[in-house]
């Protein structure tokens, strides 16, 4: 098997590139490469070369960066059947770790995730795009934005995603749309749309607590629009899991499609990665990637 690792240079930690080099340095027959990406994007390319270079090859893609980078290499490679898929978590958000609770730490152990085997996980899919953790729009896309201005700006510094959360809360955040799933359709004007694989958004909004990856099945979050004090309750009461609160404000199921239809091309967010359309069918592609897990994991996913 090779081992390819892509390390997102604009990441949110800039030593990670040393550190995953000087790791690998220690480790005697195995066959690795290690690419820096050079641009936005850059490491979709690398990988779709590194694919095209070897084609009798096993491959297991070691992603380092955040959940976009993540999202950008499975893309065009997540239909082989020889190609594995490891997300190393040198990102600002790898939000879809956090399925693994108290364990997600052990994702950024170089041997663990060596030794580690796959585990078939879902993907979500549109014709406009896949995502692994999920596909957002309202708030979450508006914040997005902003996080795609500055974060490869070196003169602002880290910006958290709390201090851009709030800022993008203080925005018109509204989107009129239709959703359908499971057989009801809602419609309105909603402040965010979620449908996530995962069970985390933007690194704070805890959007269930019993995500699997292999079962077939997304979380459907829905905000209506209401006054920012309420806006702002939601938004609280999903960040800190108080169920009571969030029934009161949100509308969650689990379902196996969603088609969202809007009265105009807004902005959706995969995984941070942003695009722009009016209708969007969503649909889970089952145990579709083969997604690496640590030797040492314990729980049951």
């Amino acid at each position: 098997m090779l081992h390819v690792f892509i390390i997102n240079s604009f990441s949110g930690y800039g030593y990670s590139s040393d550190y995953i080099r000087e790791e690998l340095k220690k480790k005697e027959n195995l066959n690795c490469l290690v690419f820096n990406s050079e641009y936005a994007g850059h490491e979709a390319v690398i990988a779709q070369q590194i694919y095209g270079f070897f084609p009798d090859e096993r491959i297991r893609f070691y992603i380092c960066g955040g959940s976009g980078t993540f999202r950008n290499v499975i893309q065009n490679l997540y239909e082989s059947s020889r190609v594995e898929f490891a997300e190393i978590p040198f990102g600002i958000n790898n939000d879809f770790l956090h399925v693994f609770g108290d364990e997600s730490h052990k994702f950024l152990n170089l041997d663990s995730m060596i030794r580690g085997q796959h585990i078939a996980c879902d993907l979500i899919k549109s014709e406009e795009c896949i995502a692994h953790n999920a596909i957002s729009a309202g708030y979450d896309a508006l914040a997005g934005r902003f996080v795609h201005r500055i974060k490869y700006s070196k003169s602002l510094g880290k910006i958290t995603n709390h201090i851009v959360g709030i800022f993008a809360a203080m925005l018109p955040n509204s989107i009129r749309a239709n959703v359908t799933f499971n057989g009801k359709t809602y419609n309105g004007k909603f402040s965010e749309i979620v449908v996530a694989k995962g069970c985390k958004l933007g690194g704070m909004m805890n959007i269930t607590n019993n995500a699997k990856l292999n079962d077939g099945l997304v979380t459907v979050a829905l905000l209506k629009h209401r006054n920012k004090f309420a806006f702002f309750r939601a938004i609280t009461a999903m960040a800190k899991g108080d169920a009571d609160r969030v029934n009161k404000y949100w509308i969650i199921e689990k379902t196996d499609s969603v088609r969202i239809t809007c009265q105009k091309a807004i902005n959706f967010s995969a995984d941070g990665e942003l695009l722009k359309t009016d209708v969007m069918d969503i649909s889970v592609e089952k145990g579709r990637i083969k997604y690496i897990v640590p030797e040492d994991l314990g729980g049951l996913y």
